[in-house]
């Protein structure tokens, strides 16, 4: 029988990996951590109009930089313990990449290269893998507009789709 943790324990499991790294996520996993994110400020914010015109888009494209080759040994390791910490646990782990603006991917060059590793990552460790950053849908549903608090995290109203569509898996 799988187990379900409670949202606002998976909520944050992304967060509090960065800021404290993969063993307090494990901890949630293993039911050892509550914490009152509402509290702590981690609640989705309203929404700010994070949108560029065209000639924008064009002079920030490439602007920030990210690379596979840029992820850190242990990091990987903590991740691939993690993952088999909720296997032990006989939770099924998902990966999942929400969405971020337009102006994230514009500005962001090799966004490709990390998910196509991550994806491949997921594969090797049989773990699905979801990145909603290629929904069919995805420029009706989440709009730079409307959808974010900033070019990378979504604001309340962004949130509240994400989760509409993410249960829908």
């Amino acid at each position: 029988m799988k187990r379900f943790l409670r949202f606002e324990d998976c909520v944050n499991v992304y967060s509090r990996a960065l800021l404290r790294g993969f063993q307090a996520a494990a901890a949630i996993l293993r039911g050892k951590s509550t914490m009152d994110y509402a509290a702590r400020g981690y609640y989705a914010k309203s929404g700010t109009d994070v949108s560029m015109t065209p000639d924008e888009a064009e002079r920030s494209r490439g602007v920030d930089r990210v690379s596979p080759a840029d992820y850190r040994p242990e990091n990987i390791e903590q991740l691939t313990a993690l993952l088999q910490t909720c296997r032990d646990a006989d939770v099924q782990p998902v990966v999942v990449v929400v969405p971020v603006s337009d102006r994230h991917l514009w500005r962001t060059e090799g966004e490709e290269d990390c998910r196509l590793w991550l994806e491949s990552f997921c594969r090797e460790q049989g773990c699905p893998f979801y990145d909603f950053n290629l929904l069919r849908d995805r420029y009706e549903l989440f709009s730079d507009k409307e959808s974010f608090r900033d070019g990378g995290h979504l604001c309340s109203r962004g949130a509240e789709t994400f989760t509409a569509v993410f249960a829908e898996l």
